[in-house]
């Protein structure tokens, strides 16, 4: 009998007494998040990935019935839970572990307790200087950037001028924890640029520069992960980018007949390799697509996890089980407590068909919305989609209306 090889956890890429704290202040997060309640759920990210090694990790997402989820669908949640109540205590378990030598890795900057300490694994000034968008020059060879100009903010006016009859995105180089494209502007025509002084405007304060980029004609564009050891960076995957508009990704899908080139990988493992020799450990996700000419450019870099990290380190069990080839990210809010939702899309994930990465039980935080969060598994395009729709229909009035 062929049987799939086990999971790939976090704590086989991380040295020992390394402990997940993914603790976060809505200050820190405040360009990423768009409700408080985000701070708890984004713990639960992890529990599926995280093996052996300590997580702290709120109640929301580590309920019995969520746990129990997670292991009818195969997967074995984290082994060393630390389960906080509120954010006071959240910090003192990781300070309880510090003192005892362990060492914090995180997604966004951690409260202020932690951040100024010496126990976490990559230093903040070190995590800003590598996720901040002005220092990619540093980091990527210029002729794996697309064409772009930078503007310091005494110069602003020149904006309008930058690629003047072109589409560009215009990003912001900001001081504070930055994803999902919360600060870039897309402006496909020279008149959409009218809107920059209303997008600056609302991030007064948190930026230190412009960067005007040339919008290329890209296609497919991927995420690729990659470990960054104390020897080595290890190529992990990568799930191609699926974007509702430009610059606001919606999810990721890993398919084998549409992975990076070597070109691709070599790049990232060229910048992984410049934030090893800065002092930078554990998992960095890159943005890097192909143009038309097969020609890989470097659009963003995230040394930090990202949203498709637990897909990436699933994914080959995941198809492995049930001889599929194709995952997609499946992310829904569901306007009831979880158990009842979790009831109608059980059988799914007993099939293997459905993945559940993070499950979070609704609080008043959240409107009383519950998320679940994984990704469909299956061997084509359409087989996803019947999948999806099948979902869907089983949950049916629990789901969030723009869900549907």
């Amino acid at each position: 009998m062929n049987v799939p090889k086990a999971p790939l956890a976090l704590d086989a890429l991380f040295p020992e007494r390394t402990l997940i704290a993914p603790l976060t202040t809505m200050d820190a997060a405040r360009r990423i998040f768009t409700g408080a309640f985000r701070l708890d759920a984004v713990t639960g990210n992890y529990l599926t990935i995280a093996g052996k090694m300590p997580l702290i990790c709120s109640r929301d997402v580590a309920t019995s019935e969520i746990l129990d989820f997670f292991r009818l669908s195969g997967l074995e949640p984290a082994e060393n839970l630390y389960i906080y109540r509120d954010q006071e205590e959240a910090i003192g378990y990781a300070k309880q572990l510090i003192v005892r030598g362990w060492r914090a890795i995180y997604l966004y900057p951690p409260p202020p307790p932690l951040g100024s300490g010496q126990g976490l694994v990559v230093p903040l000034p070190l995590y800003f200087y590598l996720n901040g968008k002005a220092n990619i020059d540093d980091l990527v060879n210029e002729e794996d950037l697309p064409p772009h100009v930078s503007v310091g903010l005494d110069n602003l006016e020149t904006v309008k001028d930058v690629f003047r009859e072109r589409a560009v995105f215009i990003k912001g180089c900001a001081n504070v924890a930055t994803g999902a494209g919360a600060d870039v502007l897309y402006c496909p025509a020279l008149d959409a640029r009218a809107g920059f002084p209303e997008w600056l405007s609302a991030r007064s304060g948190s930026l230190s520069g412009i960067r005007v980029e040339l919008a290329l004609d890209i296609d497919p564009s991927w995420c690729i992960n990659v470990a960054i050891g104390d020897e080595e960076s290890i190529y992990l995957g990568a799930a191609i980018q699926l974007f509702e508009k430009p610059a606001r990704q919606e999810g990721s899908r890993i398919d084998p007949d549409k992975a990076p080139s070597e070109e691709a990988v070599r790049i990232a493992l060229g910048i992984a390799e410049k934030g090893r020799r800065l002092g930078f450990r554990g998992i960095a996700g890159f943005d890097i697509g192909e143009d038309m000419s097969g020609k890989a450019f470097v659009f963003d870099l995230n040394f930090r996890f990202v949203s498709s990290t637990g897909q990436v380190l699933l994914h080959d069990w995941a198809v492995g089980r049930v001889k599929a080839r194709v995952s997609e990210s499946w992310n829904k809010f569901v306007v009831c407590p979880l158990s009842p939702a979790l009831n109608r899309i059980r059988e799914f994930a007993e099939k293997g068909i459905f993945v559940p990465l993070r499950l979070y039980e609704g609080t008043p935080l959240s409107g009383n919305r519950s998320l679940i969060t994984g990704f469909i598994v299956a061997d084509s395009a359409r087989e996803k989609k019947i999948i999806d729709d099948r979902m869907k229909e089983a949950l049916g009035s629990f789901l969030e209306r723009e869900n549907k």
